[in-house]
């Protein structure tokens, strides 16, 4: 028995799903149902309220070539409003950037699900993991910034992105909060020059109306405010109870409160291990008009690792600090790539056998970096880096003491903290072999071992 069509159903569509809409109409519409059956990962309300709201901006903003979708979840806003373009009686070349702090896997399956059925699409679109408060458009009015369904105060932060390069804008707001949204609210209110008691305004009208009607007016009379044309439309209410659609199309430059914008900013927080740096914590200026760097930033990896840690030691001169630094360098390379960080706990002879080799080393007229103990480890994905943190001298009995800085770094291998607690250990102990074998002296400096 074939299911009915449930328009607000979080269920995700599957290949099964596919002759359900055998009779979807328009044809384009039941075709990109297909692809997503195909790609098996999005709930089927997520495909009826894109292909709407994508239908309702298309028909508003038909002369935009360059769309950002902010807070894009798996992109298909921006895929959807990019089909509708080129589907045209007379094709537009409309590109896309989708934007979010975090490129779920459904998305990557949905490009490939598009592409593939669509392979003129490809490149048309590109997702970027970013922060909303690092957007800018150089071209101004030319490019469309578009959200659905961007919770509470994100499609505040989408307006302000919109105010501050002076885009058209149109979003799909829900999870209306005054005590949550009172800071982006301010911010819009400030940067639109409405007078501040407009806040308290919005508290007024929502014991009426509710918050969600309240809230979205008072984004209509800050758009409204700084000179933008507001239009509004709806999807099916059987979609969503948030299916309002507000848009904003610039006129002529207004002036505004620049001072206000960089308030819209706040502290993004994400649960996160320790020693991880997420890919948009990186970008500190995102130009959504430019595909070229779109594209470039696309292609970054969604994580990388970084850990460090300092050793410090009194040495008798400053040959010898350089020396150690040498040394580090030398024991790290051999340790991972001849162990790895699994074996790093190694006996004693192994840590006197790495300090001859190091000490060798050193002392070669010509020394030469060693040559990897795998092969397969040539291309190492851990790259280190040892910086001359700090030269001291005691005031008082002028010992001279170097600090190294350790920093590991890969995109590829999960470098925990007990990993570099290891390694720490481990390079402790060689030094303290090392140390017998130099006429001249060093020793440890702080903390245990």
């Amino acid at each position: 028995m074939q299911r009915t069509m449930s328009l607000h159903s979080r269920r995700k569509l599957k290949r099964s799903d596919i002759d359900r809409f055998a009779h979807a109409e328009p044809a384009l519409f039941r075709e990109l149902a297909k692809v997503v059956c195909r790609a098996g990962m999005l709930p089927q309300k997520e495909l009826h309220e894109c292909w709407q709201m994508a239908n309702i901006v298309n028909k508003n903003f038909p002369e935009s070539l360059r769309v950002a979708d902010l807070a894009a979840g798996h992109g298909l806003l921006a895929w959807i409003l990019v089909l509708l373009a080129r589907s045209n009686e007379i094709p537009v070349l409309r590109t896309a950037v989708a934007v979010d702090i975090n490129r779920p896997k459904s998305a990557d399956a949905l490009a490939l699900a598009i592409t593939d059925r669509w392979p003129s699409l490809r490149d048309s679109v590109h997702y970027v993991e970013g922060s909303i408060d690092v957007v800018i458009a150089e071209d101004g009015a030319s490019t469309l910034l578009v959200a659905a369904h961007a919770c509470g105060s994100l499609s505040d932060r989408v307006l302000m992105a919109a105010i501050t390069s002076r885009n058209s804008v149109a979003i799909m707001p829900c999870c209306h909060s005054l005590r949550k949204q009172s800071r982006t609210l301010s911010s819009l209110a400030l940067a639109s020059g409405l007078p501040s008691p407009s806040i308290e305004s919005i508290s007024s009208l929502a014991v009426a109306v509710g918050q969600s009607i309240s809230i979205d007016q008072f984004r209509i009379d800050a758009l409204a405010a700084l000179g933008y044309d507001i239009s509004e439309d709806s999807i099916e209410a059987e979609i969503t109870a948030f299916n309002r659609i507000i848009m904003g199309k610039t006129r002529e430059p207004h002036p505004h409160n620049s001072s206000s914008l960089s308030q819209i900013s706040e502290v993004v927080t994400h649960a996160k291990r320790l020693g991880e740096t997420r890919a948009y914590e990186n970008v500190h200026v995102l130009n959504i008009s430019s595909i070229k760097e779109a594209e470039a930033l696309s292609k970054r990896p969604s994580r990388e690792w970084l850990r460090s840690f300092d050793l410090s030691y009194w040495v008798d001169n400053e040959s010898l600090g350089k020396h150690i630094a040498a040394a580090l360098e030398f024991l790290i390379q051999r340790f991972l790539f001849s162990k790895g960080f699994e074996s790093l706990e190694g006996t004693i002879e192994d840590d006197y056998k790495s300090a001859t080799a190091v000490f060798e080393y050193l002392l070669s007229a010509n020394p030469v970096a060693p040559e990897p103990v795998a092969p397969e480890l040539v291309d190492d994905p851990i790259i280190r880096n040892i910086i001359i943190l700090d030269q001291y001298t005691d005031p008082a009995t002028r010992r001279l003491a170097f600090t190294y800085r350790i920093e590991l770094r890969s995109l590829t291998v999960g470098i925990s903290k007990a990993d570099a607690i290891l390694l720490r250990r481990s390079l402790c102990r060689t030094l303290n072999d090392l140390s017998s074998m130099f006429q001249e002296n060093f020793e440890w400096r702080g903390g245990p071992l």
